[in-house]
């Protein structure tokens, strides 16, 4: 789901006739993106160090961003709206 909203907006920008330069809107929705990916980023290599141990096999992570999965995919997502 992120690819297309992350394409979309890049077609949509690449496409248009009248050109805008960056201001602080921008910046602002690009930081707010580069946050909610860098979470998503820790939170999958967290899973994949604990997946990874032997002794928590049949284990849930408790631990961490991916333990908390409500939480983390409901700021990435918030993070992807904000800068969209």
């Amino acid at each position: 789901m992120w690819v297309t909203f992350t394409m979309a907006a890049a077609l949509v920008t690449i496409t248009l006739a009248n050109r805008k330069e960056l201001d602080l809107f921008a910046l602002i929705g690009f930081l707010v993106w580069v946050f909610g990916f860098t979470m998503e980023v820790v939170a999958d290599y967290q899973k994949s160090r604990f997946n990874a141990d032997p002794n928590n096999k049949g284990k849930f992570i408790q631990s961490g961003l991916w333990s908390r999965s409500a939480t983390r995919t409901t700021l990435e997502r918030s993070s992807c709206g904000l800068a969209l």
